[in-house]
């Protein structure tokens, strides 16, 4: 599949209007004769290495490998800050509801420590 092959099925198919949008857009800038590359970076939410994977991927004539392999570099990316997030997140909501369930308990336990002291 080409680049404007792509592109087309983006803008038709996409399933967000942000990438329907986003499709209508590259499809007319490369219609104009604008370089792929070139469209990518000037939009700031687009990687910033993105455009210099797709130029090297066109000098060699490999983009769909190129792509490929940056596709599974940012996913692990991704998932390596999924992981910070919940190593940090994990165990400060564990705090947090160890201790409502202490609030709970002190809040039962009180007024009965309060009635067998008065006995």
């Amino acid at each position: 599949m080409s680049i404007y092959q792509a592109v087309d099925a983006l803008s038709r198919q996409g399933i967000t209007p942000f990438l329907r949008f986003e499709g209508q857009r590259l499809e007319k800038l490369l219609r104009k004769g604008e370089r792929f590359e070139q469209i990518i970076s000037g939009r700031s939410y687009y990687e910033d290495d993105f455009a210099y994977v797709i130029h090297h991927g066109q000098l060699n004539g490999m983009l769909g490998e190129s792509l490929y392999q940056y596709s599974e570099v940012l996913l692990n990316k991704m998932t390596e800050k999924a992981e910070d997030f919940l190593a940090v997140c994990q165990p400060a909501m564990l705090v947090v509801i160890g201790g409502l369930v202490l609030c709970l308990f002190a809040s039962i336990m009180l007024p009965i420590f309060h009635i067998v002291n008065g006995l």
